[in-house]
């Protein structure tokens, strides 16, 4: 019997379009899909979520571990999905220091697809936290300009940070 190795979670075999080419707000957009999925597909009610502290994070709590297993996947596909996988991680596997040693651009095409998709997989479950504490794409871009300057100027105080 032949034994079928495909991983399910595999995405290296997606049809990737342009869409980011069509997009005049491509944040807005990204929160949108992944605020209609949560509603749509999986029933969540974001301003129910916001109702009660406990409630916020208990559904924060399952994204933190939801993005922790995201991690796994990532450092997985880091050491190639076809050839070292969690070698890269797993200093009692064989093949870890031959997986420490390998190049970026060793991976393979579909190995660097997964590694990427690995991290879009992460920003959905970010996705999810900040639409539960009510983020809009203009406050999160506008939050984050303001922090990233203050953390420059930080940076270049006398004494450092």
């Amino acid at each position: 019997m032949e034994q079928n190795l495909t991983n399910f979670q595999e995405c290296s075999h997606l049809e990737i379009e342009d869409h980011y080419s069509n997009s005049t707000d491509t944040l807005n957009e990204l929160l949108t899909m992944q605020k209609n999925i949560q509603e749509g597909v999986y029933g969540y009610d974001f301003e129910k979520i916001r109702e009660t502290l406990g409630s916020l994070k208990s559904f924060c709590d399952m994204n933190y571990h939801a993005d922790q297993d995201e991690w796994r996947e990532f450092f997985n596909a880091l050491g190639g999905v076809h050839s070292h996988g969690a070698a890269i991680w797993k200093p009692w596997k064989s093949k870890h220091k031959e997986a420490q040693e390998k190049k970026f651009t060793d991976l393979t095409p579909e190995e660097l697809k997964e590694l990427q998709m690995e991290v879009v997989d992460r920003w959905h479950f970010l996705f999810n936290v900040t639409l539960a504490v009510g983020l809009d794409a203009k406050t999160l871009f506008n939050y984050y300009v303001a922090k990233n300057k203050h953390n420059i100027e930080r940076q270049q105080r006398p004494g450092g940070y």
